[in-house]
């Protein structure tokens, strides 16, 4: 199929009668946001919808052409496309009538959507859901895109599944079982039939029949069993890649979590141990007496002086006292010797001699109080400086749990955590799925094996009568049935492959001098279809950068498309609404490079900025490309408010 022109009339932005003339290559379609490059995208979608409902939608009415009919006048929107399918010149065309009323209301009629199909020697009109055969819907999200994250289709799973079903030679063994099946059952029919007339063998015949009933209706529940098991363990597969990307977020955010909840009980440990009651420790601990020594010293020393002084006065005194007496013993004439008194009434000063003596005693207790405080304030300093080095870590893994946050794509500590739960018990449920699969499959070739065996010995029975006949027919009949299926498997294996290597060497021609992966496409326990990127050591990139994976999306799109146009022995047109630079500025040469397929670009690459800040068409790059090339761009002047003013005009510029 090559789109050759394109009509547009009165489709929003494109006012009264638009006309795009294609070449079989590339065609560029250059405007800056807001020219209307969305608009003709949107136009060839609703002129390719197929599902045979009324479009007259007001909302794809020109509103500037609305705005200048009188009251009671009408026109059309109308968009039509001319292209070449197999060697016959086709015309899809889609229209209705607008017509202003007299209060200013729109009213839509005279819906159209037709086929016009002219096989050079006549031309007949049929019904525009015809369009379906040339262009299925199904292969139409894997040639029109509108922004990138359309490519999004390419690793849908289904999606995948229905292009390969729909569109290889898959789909030519569908008449093949359905009469393998017809065939089977009624040689079963007769072979049954011709058992019951051989009286001879009729109860061995009938046992072997129960046989082979019961080991097909045990192997249908294990087929059963399996198709449920592999739908859950494609399914927690599926709940695996949704969390999968932020699984390494989650375990960095679930050993932040343990590292702050350790260091807060460290924290509540080392507080917890901080014994700073200084007040009560002053009399309850005896801490008072810390600055004893140096008071008992002091006292020491006063009790010494005092003893001097005492000694000194009691050594005057019996001096002075002695020549008194003696004075007055000569006086008298006495000769008797007398008592010496006490220079001391209370002999306090050996009190205080003896206090002094049991301080002495008690300093050696008191300087085990003193050491005990010292190591008590130290080890509260101790403490306090480990609870500031935990603060400071703590607040380290508080800053690196923000970040963690923050790039978590949205999601809220409480998802990432349950998201960590969640992956080991989703891995537990699709790991117990899969060993469940493995076992049913053991099952079913052993109940494959029986079923086979009993046919086989049904086969036998009676041999050169018309049951064994019968019975080897039915036989042969399973085994051609059994040969189809694996004929179509293999089929679909291969087709997979080969878009998996046409993929491979796109992605090598599109993402040169840096790091690609390889692309694989694995078909899932159900039977779906899926595409992602692994490194050399067959893990899955998960997150490839934007370049990267925009490079390896854009790969499988050239390859579906190519084994599409061998398989259909047609061409299918490229229509993307975006750039097709993967990562730097002359990316797009190699794309257009990759593949002799007609595409249609809507673009702003080729745009360069004016002198007067306007936008204007780069013509040193769009020389370094070949096609054809239309600029667009919004009819000046225009009123930014009004959309009635509004209309995008076209130029050819190669």
């Amino acid at each position: 199929m090559v789109i050759q022109k394109v009509e547009i009339q009165n489709f929003r932005l494109f006012y009264r009668h638009n006309e795009f003339v294609f070449s079989n290559g590339l065609n560029l379609i250059i405007g800056a946001n807001g020219d209307g490059k969305t608009t003709f995208y949107d136009a060839l979608e609703w002129l390719f919808c197929t599902d045979g409902i009324n479009k007259m939608d007001t909302k794809f009415i020109s509103k500037k052409r609305w705005e200048e009919l009188l009251p009671n006048d009408s026109d059309e929107v109308r968009v039509a496309m001319a292209y070449e399918h197999e060697g016959r010149q086709k015309v899809l065309v889609k229209h209705f009538r607008f017509t202003k009323s007299y209060d200013g209301e729109v009213r839509t009629s005279n819906y159209m959507f037709s086929l016009i199909d002219d096989n050079g020697r006549e031309q007949s009109v049929k019904d525009g859901v015809y369009f379906d055969k040339d262009l299925p819907s199904e292969i139409r999200k894997f040639i029109m895109l509108n922004g990138w994250s359309d490519l999004n289709v390419l690793q849908s799973s289904n999606a995948m599944k229905i292009l390969i079903n729909s569109h290889s030679n898959v789909r030519d063994f569908d008449a093949y079982f359905a009469f393998m099946e017809y065939a089977t059952r009624n040689a079963e029919r007769a072979r049954d039939h011709a058992l019951k007339m051989d009286k001879k063998n009729a109860d061995r015949a009938g046992l072997l029949k129960k046989t082979i009933d019961t080991e097909v209706a045990l192997l249908a529940e294990v087929e059963r069993e399996i198709h449920e098991k592999e739908n859950e363990a494609v399914n927690f597969e599926n709940l695996l890649k949704s969390v999968f990307e932020g699984s390494e977020a989650s375990k960095l955010l679930v050993s932040v979590n343990h590292k702050i909840e350790r260091l807060t009980q460290k924290r509540s440990e080392c507080i917890a141990r901080i014994r700073e009651h200084y007040n009560a420790n002053l009399l309850s601990d005896m801490w008072i007496l810390l600055g004893f020594k140096n008071i008992a010293k002091e006292y020491s020393a006063k009790v010494n002086e005092l003893r001097k002084e005492r000694r000194k006065l009691e050594s005057d005194y019996l001096v002075n006292n002695a020549v008194a007496r003696a004075a007055k013993l000569l006086e008298s004439g006495a000769s008797e010797y007398f008592d010496q008194p006490d220079f001391y009434k209370h002999d306090f000063a050996c009190d205080l001699q003896n206090q002094e003596v049991l301080l002495e005693r008690n300093l050696a207790e008191i300087a085990k109080i003193t050491q005990k405080i010292k190591e008590t304030i130290a080890l509260n300093e101790r403490l306090h400086n480990d609870v500031a080095k935990i603060d400071a870590n703590l607040e380290t893994e508080y800053e690196q749990k923000k970040r963690f946050l923050a790039q978590a794509d949205g999601l809220t500590e409480e998802q990432l955590l349950a998201n960590y739960e969640n992956l080991s018990n989703w891995l537990d449920k699709k790991h117990q799925a899969e060993s469940r699969i493995d076992m049913l499959k053991r099952a079913k070739m052993e109940h494959v094996n029986r079923l086979e065996e009993a046919r086989l010995s049904l086969s036998k029975m009676s041999e050169g009568t018309d049951a064994a006949r019968y019975a080897k027919v039915a036989l042969l009949l399973q085994h051609i049935h059994n040969a189809f299926k694996n004929a179509r498997d293999e089929n679909k294996r291969r087709i997979i492959n080969t878009i998996e290597d046409k993929a491979n060497m796109f992605l090598q021609h599109l993402y040169t001098d840096d790091y690609t992966g390889l692309i694989r496409m694995v078909e899932t326990q159900n039977g779906q279809v899926e595409a992602f990127l692994i490194d050399a050591d067959s893990c899955r990139v998960f997150r490839p950068s934007y370049s990267l994976r925009k490079a390896y999306l854009l790969s499988l799109l050239l390859s579906i498309g190519e084994v599409l146009n061998e398989k259909n022995n047609t061409e299918m047109p490229l229509i993307i609404n975006d750039s097709v630079s993967c990562y730097d500025e002359n990316n797009e040469n190699k794309f257009f490079d990759a593949t002799n397929r007609q595409m249609i670009i809507l673009t702003s690459d080729y745009l360069a900025q004016g002198h007067d800040g306007r936008k204007v068409v780069d013509a040193d790059k769009l020389s370094s490309i070949s096609g054809t090339a239309y600029r667009i761009e919004k009819k000046r002047p225009f009123d930014n408010t009004k959309l009635a003013t509004m209309q995008t005009t076209i130029s050819k510029i190669k």
